[in-house]
């Protein structure tokens, strides 16, 4: 009958829905249910800290694993004034608390809350720290006995945890009565993040703080760097700082600020780069860097997969990446020796282009051709292509670099970021001849704008085979950075490139030049960070809580 049809087929479509239904809490657990409804009081405000755990020791040269260990979150608890006042001159002075965290265990006990200081005695300051969240200042007190409302308490475990507060009144050090207890409920995620490659992941060219001259002439910008250059005197100041500075390595690079953007009230980041200035995928992911033919004595002896692996593989469950941010191939290309050979007439000069760490052994290459008539621009750009094809040494390296990457790291999301390759554009983001130390015809140094182009081709060949390679092996590829650096180029009149005059300044070396400097650093994170947010919020909760 009609009615016993569309009756079995309602029943079908039940039995459907149950069976996805299983199917999904079966793959994913408590992932495919609603959460639990959270309480959270009004009047109580929690924050984990710090925003970024890690700690690394310059004088080893190695990161304490202690500093990344699961455990020991700070909960800075903040109460509103209407929670912590009883009329005019009645302010809490105590607060009695529990916290129970992921362990179930429930810890309780009494906390004082601290008198604001006076407004005589309260130095106020505004402006912040460069890159802060903007201007501050501490509160004025009110009133005499006004409280802060702020008192902090330690979670044991990532995970879900319960806070409750009873603000306690009293005077003259006595406690009076109790106020309302207030209940926050909240999950403590501690993401794992870890960092590998080279130097546009290691920050070159953005120290954690400029370093300064003794003395600089801006009249004098060019000639100055140029002979610095030639090697015709040293130069002298405070030096910069970096995190670690025989890797060039800084806290100020875009990828370390887009992983410092995903901390919230209730997640921190742990994070962990090994990146290196002038890293290959083989001289120094898969084995130890050398500089030459010496390897680098402050290294892991092994490479950085093994330094990581060393590092995290004493964490358990709590040492798996949840997320691993890769930059590497532009120092690659193969270049280094045909470049030597090609240019010992003028070592000088050339000797810089072998230490730049991004597009600039192609860059060398053509500057080789042009200046010895031994190449055509499509000679050089068939070398590369040569370089990247499937089967070649840089192919295989890669290869094992996956093979590593996944056996030895297991990490669960990988992101490999994109190079910007426009190193010449101009305002009109199309390639230009170069200037300043790229255009100084009096010692034979200058760019074309057709070597310029081929630098670009070069960079956007590399970047399409680190696609390819993303897509076999099901890893993140980070584009739309090139795109963002168009028309930023070297010369350009909003430059997002160090230049030779201000790795002078700023570095008191030459390594800077031809890197992203703070405003380049800023636009990379700019396109980062809603990557990694993405890729963090694929896999909804980190391995450790």
């Amino acid at each position: 009958m009609p009615g016993q049809n569309r009756s079995g087929a309602f029943w079908d479509s039940m039995k459907i829905k149950n069976q996805v239904s299983e199917f999904l809490e079966e793959q994913h657990g408590q992932e495919a249910k609603k959460p639990p409804e959270r309480v959270k009081s009004k009047g109580i405000d929690v924050r984990v800290e710090p925003v970024v755990r890690g700690r690394y020791d310059a004088d080893s040269h190695r990161w304490d694993p202690a500093s990344i260990t699961p455990g020991d979150y700070r909960l800075r608890i903040t109460l509103a004034k209407n929670v912590i006042r009883r009329g005019r001159g009645m302010w809490a002075t105590a607060a009695r608390w529990s916290l129970t965290d992921a362990s179930g265990i429930e810890r309780s006990g009494e906390a004082p809350l601290p008198e604001l200081p006076g407004a005589d005695d309260l130095n106020i300051d505004v402006g912040g720290e460069p890159g802060g969240a903007g201007d501050f200042q501490k509160p004025v007190r009110e009133e005499a006995g006004q409280t802060s409302g702020e008192l902090s308490l330690t979670a044991r475990q990532a995970g879900p945890f319960t806070v409750r507060i009873t603000p306690l009144f009293g005077q003259d050090g006595e406690i009076g009565s109790a106020g309302s207890t207030l209940t926050y409920q909240g999950q403590i995620e501690d993401w794992l993040i870890c960092v590998m490659g080279d130097s546009f992941a290691s920050g070159q060219g953005n120290p954690n703080r400029e370093g300064e001259l003794d003395f600089f002439d801006d009249k004098f910008a060019a000639n100055f760097t140029t002979l610095f250059w030639m090697d015709a005197f040293d130069v002298s100041g405070r030096p910069p700082t970096w995190q670690e500075p025989l890797s060039w390595r800084s806290n100020n690079s875009g990828i370390c600020w887009a992983a410092s953007r995903q901390h919230t009230n209730e997640r921190v980041i742990s994070f962990v780069s090994t990146a290196v200035s002038g890293a290959e995928v083989r001289n120094g992911l898969l084995t130890r860097q050398k500089n030459g033919d010496a390897p680098l004595p402050h290294l892991h002896p092994e490479g950085q997969i093994s330094e990581l692996a060393d590092l995290l593989g004493g964490l358990g469950q709590g040492g798996r990446p949840d997320v691993l941010m890769l930059s590497i191939g532009g120092n690659d290309m193969g270049f280094a020796q045909a470049l030597q050979s090609l240019t010992k007439e003028t070592s000088s000069w050339w000797d810089f282009f072998t230490v730049l760490n991004l597009f600039a052994p192609p860059l060398a290459f053509a500057k080789a051709y042009a200046s010895k008539g031994v190449h055509s621009p499509g000679e050089v750009q068939a070398r590369v292509l040569e370089q990247l094809r499937d089967g070649s040494e840089f192919s295989r390296s890669l290869e094992q670099l996956a093979h590593r990457i996944n056996s030895e790291l297991r990490p669960r999301a990988v992101m490999v970021v994109e190079y910007p390759t426009a190193l010449f554009d101009g305002d009109d983001e199309r390639p230009q001849a170069g200037c300043g130390l790229f255009d100084v015809p009096s010692l034979g140094l200058s760019l074309s704008e057709a070597e310029a182009a081929l630098v670009e081709a070069v960079g956007n060949a590399l970047n399409a085979r680190l696609e390819e390679w993303c897509e076999k092996h099901t890893y993140r590829y980070v584009g739309g950075i090139a795109r963002a650096f168009k028309g930023h180029g070297y010369c350009s009149s909003d430059s997002y490139w160090r230049a030779a005059e201000g790795t002078v300044r700023k570095q008191l070396d030459k390594e800077g030049v031809l890197h992203p400097d703070a405003g380049g650093h800023t636009v990379i994170a700019d396109i980062i960070g809603p990557v990694l947010a993405q890729e963090m919020g694929r896999l909804r909760r980190p391995a450790r809580g």
